[in-house]
């Protein structure tokens, strides 16, 4: 969805909204596992066309993605153990 930037005034003016695709966010477990949240506002039709605008991206899609298995983050942990 929309974020305004301009206090009481949300109109879409110069970029002043912003998309959820501007938050992100990292987290590293205790075993050293990477897990990414973000938000896709551009999907379906937005992400395939190269003349999208800042109003066709107004989409709300959560994803996160993480380390099912391979080397942790931390070196002492070594391999981690698959997730499934």
């Amino acid at each position: 969805g929309s974020i305004c930037l301009n206090s009481g005034d949300c109109r879409d003016i110069g970029g002043s909204n912003r998309n959820l695709l501007d938050f992100n966010d990292l987290h590293i477990d205790r075993q050293g596992r990477v897990y990414v949240a973000f938000a896709d506002g551009c999907t379906d039709g937005c992400a395939d066309n190269p003349n999208a605008t800042a109003a066709d991206s107004r989409d709300g899609r959560g994803a996160v993605y993480y380390l099912a298995s391979g080397p942790s983050l931390y070196v002492a942990d070594g391999e981690l153990d698959p997730l499934y």
